[in-house]
């Protein structure tokens, strides 16, 4: 699960609406650990701000599809195509339930 630690609203946008493949990885990651542990809920991140604010990003099993199917995008953007093939069987586990 990725952690972060944001100073506030601001620092925290910027992060999430740059290009930058961690949250999608890390969203793969959660889904195929849920897959492997057949969990129903699964969490990606943890984010904290120095006012003591806590966000917590998860996603319910229902939600692990439409969540794959953007790390499929987003890895498709960046050409790791290797990802996308690992994405795929995910994806088929699911569909397969």
């Amino acid at each position: 699960m990725l952690e972060l630690q944001f100073k506030d609203a601001h620092e925290f946008e910027e992060y999430f609406f740059a290009p930058k493949g961690e949250i999608y990885l890390n969203m793969f990651e959660g889904v195929k650990e849920g897959l492997n542990n057949d969990l129903d809920n699964v969490t990606f991140a943890e984010i904290s701000f120095d006012d003591g604010t806590l966000m917590v990003l998860d996603a319910n099993r229902s939600e692990w599809k439409q969540n794959l199917e953007n790390c499929i995008n987003y890895f498709i953007q960046t050409e790791q195509f290797e990802l996308c093939s690992e994405i795929k069987e995910c994806i088929k586990l699911l569909d397969d339930e």
